[in-house]
């Protein structure tokens, strides 16, 4: 067994030749495919960092506006009370005024009247004492009569 050195040499001339080309033709587009697709996972993951990020600002901001509006609700529930109280005691206020004055017409016009249903009391009252007086004189003039006739 003898090892023939031309084709020991040749052997490792064609190694060297396909690993060249084999790293030219075959590992270095791998390689750039390889690095390529670790750039868009890596932008990838930046993105949803950030979309994560956009989110939970977005997220605090309307929780903000919530909170905002529910302070707002709030505020015009409690002006809406407020109104509804004092629409009711200006309510109460007129109906008291209204009463009050129905009430001052009602003693005015008793004022009024009072004089005159007085003198109408008056009259009257004098009229039944007349008749009072004539029918107990009649009573008593034929008392007499009966009495005298007797």
């Amino acid at each position: 067994m003898s090892v023939d050195i031309t084709i020991v040499i040749w052997t490792i001339i064609s190694f060297i030749i396909l690993f060249l080309v084999l790293k030219y033709l075959l590992v270095k587009p791998i390689l750039k495919v390889m690095d390529e697709r670790q750039a868009k996972i890596e932008s990838g993951l930046q993105k949803e960092r950030d979309a994560a990020a956009a989110q939970e600002a977005e997220e605090g901001r309307l929780a903000n506006m919530l909170a905002e509006k529910d302070e707002q609700n709030r505020n015009m529930i409690l002006e809406g009370q407020k109104a509804d109280k004092q629409s009711s005691e200006e309510e109460i206020r007129k109906a008291q005024d209204a009463a009050a004055d129905r009430l001052r017409e009602y003693s005015q016009l008793l004022r009024e009247k009072e004089p005159a249903a007085q003198a109408e009391a008056e009259q009257e009252n004098a009229s039944l004492a007349d008749a009072l007086a004539q029918k107990l004189l009649s009573g008593l003039a034929c008392d007499k009569n009966q009495a005298g006739g007797a």
